[in-house]
């Protein structure tokens, strides 16, 4: 087999327009990265998830492709000794996490704590796919996502599968 010599190859020899297709890329490599942030918040009291105003949207190369997606925001009781709970929506009917969520909190009284999210997913589809954060407060009580206008970050990378 015909090799080129190691000095043959350059960064300036490169076309600035190069690309390596994603098929030589191999397994584990990182395919696309898409970011969302948001200073918007969300009071509820449901005890049902409800959406809170951090997505992201990103479309899949390949269906084998994962999805890892991290996230930060604060959440906040407004009563003293009450669960918060919160959790990864992929769409709006597929909760990543289970029945109380990913995370949660048991808050004294306006006690604000972050709410981080790591989760690698298989969604096995090539269509757009948002990834939302959701809320919910158990008991009935107020619960709020970031309550005081931070900025809150949600990125996607698509990860050859």
């Amino acid at each position: 087999t015909d090799q080129l010599a190691a000095s043959a190859v350059t960064n300036a020899k490169i076309a600035s327009d190069a690309a390596i297709a994603t098929t030589k890329l191999g397994t584990g490599a990182v395919l696309q990265v898409v970011t969302n942030s948001s200073a918007s918040g969300l009071t509820t009291t449901s005890s049902s998830f409800v959406k809170a105003p951090l997505d992201v949207t990103i479309t899949p190369t390949s269906t084998s492709s994962k999805i890892y997606i991290t996230a930060q925001g604060m959440i906040n009781s407004q009563s003293s000794n009450q669960w918060i709970d919160y959790t990864l929506y992929r769409g709006t009917g597929t909760n990543l996490g289970n029945a109380t969520g990913l995370g949660g909190n048991y808050s004294d009284h306006d006690t604000h704590v972050p709410a981080v999210v790591a989760m690698l997913d298989s969604p096995s589809t090539t269509s757009s796919t948002i990834y939302s954060i959701y809320i919910k407060a158990r008991g009935g009580i107020q619960c709020r996502y970031n309550p005081d206008g931070f900025l809150c970050n949600i990125t996607a990378m698509e990860i050859a599968g």
